[in-house]
């Protein structure tokens, strides 16, 4: 048989820890709980006349692809052909004309 009073201390860490372990997932699961609850009540709120920012158009640039983010077209996917126009001196100019406004 086990003798209790010699192992007291041990015994009585042990079951501290078991329950403050039950309590802190008991808070955990409410907290998770409380979480849904909110997301589940929360009032979905929608504008009249929803506005999107993608839209496709027929005529455009013939360089672009045709959609269009918040009014401006998305221009084809560049490969490293196109390295030599970003590296360009008359960019550099254009900056540094627009830096100045």
């Amino acid at each position: 048989m086990l003798d209790l009073k010699r192992f007291r201390v041990t015994v009585a860490l042990t079951i501290a820890l078991i329950t403050t372990g039950a309590l802190a997932l008991e808070v955990e699961l409410q907290a998770a709980r409380d979480a849904r609850a909110l997301l589940a009540v929360r009032p979905q709120v929608s504008s009249p006349n929803p506005q999107t920012l993608y839209e496709v158009r027929a005529i455009h640039d013939p360089n672009g692809t045709g959609r269009f983010y918040m009014g401006r077209e998305i221009a084809q996917v560049m490969g490293p052909g196109g390295i030599a126009w970003l590296d360009r001196p008359e960019r550099e100019d254009r900056r540094a004309s627009r830096s100045g406004d």
